[in-house]
């Protein structure tokens, strides 16, 4: 099952590149991406339950691709991906008027999709409430998720109540 789910999300990621940015796939990097993330998934698994892993931080100079948006002290986008029920968490933080990006990744066990959807906000949340910032963006592909946070509840999303009180 995990292989499987490595293997669309590979098709996916390499039909959007092509579609958006004319780029052509290559099968021996398509293999290759495939093997990193099957083998990102069964380090989880053979954890044994010791995630959530502690989040990594990259910081990126000069970005190619800066929020415009000038009114918020950061934006922040956020996304995840889950396989079984273990996930893969990326925010990216780009500061307002600065020429820097951070971007943070991990990984946790969740009960399903919407449930890495929400760790991702919650892990952008905590880095804003750490870094003390007083207006911020955060951009997620869920509409679910943010009409939940609007909403201020999950009516049908019973799994994921245990991590939001």
């Amino acid at each position: 099952m995990q292989i499987t789910a490595c293997v669309v999300e590979a098709i996916w990621r390499y039909r959007k590149d092509l579609i958006f940015n004319g780029k052509a796939p290559s099968t021996p990097t398509t293999l290759t991406q495939i093997a990193l993330r099957a083998a990102e998934f069964q380090e989880i698994h053979s954890s044994n339950g010791d995630v959530p892993h502690p989040a990594s931080e990259n910081l990126i100079m000069n970005p190619t691709h800066v929020s415009s948006d000038t009114s918020f002290d950061a934006c922040f986008l956020v996304d995840a991906s889950a396989v079984d029920d273990a996930a893969g968490i990326g925010v990216v933080l780009n500061r307002s008027g600065g020429g820097e990006t951070i971007t943070i990744q991990s990984q946790c066990l969740v009960s399903s999709v919407l449930e890495a959807k929400l760790v991702a906000i919650l892990t952008a949340l905590e880095r804003a409430w750490e870094d003390q910032y007083h207006s911020m963006l955060i951009e997620s592909n869920s509409k679910v998720a943010i009409e939940a946070l609007r909403l201020g509840e999950l009516p049908l999303a019973w799994e994921c109540t245990d991590n939001f009180h």
